[in-house]
Parts: C-alpha cells; structure tokens; sequence
C-alpha cells in the first residue's frame, strides 16, 4: 500500500519532466535521451535503468513513477543487460524477486 501512495506522490512530483532531468546522461551515453519515447522505447529505458541505477534507489523511485511495478519485474527477470551478482540481489529484494530467476545471475555455491 506505501508503494501505490509514493508511485502516485511521484507520478505527481515528475510531471512533464524529460528523461534527462529524471537520470543521468551517463546511464544514456550512447542515446539522445530527449529523443526516447517513455512508451515506444520502454524496452530500452527500463532494462538500461535497471542495470545502471548507480545504487541510486532515487533513479529506481522515477522509473517506478513511469512504469507499473509488474512491467519493471518482468523486464528486469528477463533483460540480458542486467548483470552483477550485487545488482540483481538489490533488484530482487526491491522487487521480492528470486535473484535466481534473472538471466546472468551467476550461483557461486557451486564452487565453494
């Protein structure tokens, strides 16, 4: 229920504000991020957020203002692009997520 109130504070709070004033050119390097559609390009934004959040949970907060929790969840188990053990376990506990079900999520135990 806290999550709905903040995503709608958010929501509120972003108004008409770019790509570029909601995360940092860096996350975009290779793209004009004014030229994204948040709609046609969601394929790209989520993904490209999702596996270079910074450990900035700020930047997980404007996605979520964007996106609906279940299409985040579902990109971020499905997306080639995030990988790093220490990465998918914050996005799987954000999210309540099995860190196992993300595509390059390495199991370690197996070597100990």
């Amino acid at each position: 229920m806290k999550r709905v109130v903040k995503n709608i504070s958010s929501k509120k709070r972003l108004g008409s504000r770019s790509l570029s004033q909601l995360f940092p050119a860096v996350m975009f390097w290779d793209v004009n991020m004014d030229m994204l559609s948040l709609n046609r390009d969601k394929d790209f934004i989520i993904p490209r957020v999702l596996g270079r959040f910074m450990d900035n949970n700020e930047y997980l907060d404007n996605l979520e203002a964007i996106y609906p929790i279940d299409e985040i969840k579902s990109f971020a188990i499905n997306s080639n692009e995030i990988f790093g053990n220490e990465i998918i376990e914050h996005l799987a506990k954000r999210y309540h997520l099995n860190p196992f079900d993300f595509k390059k999520y390495i199991d370690f135990s197996q070597y100990a």
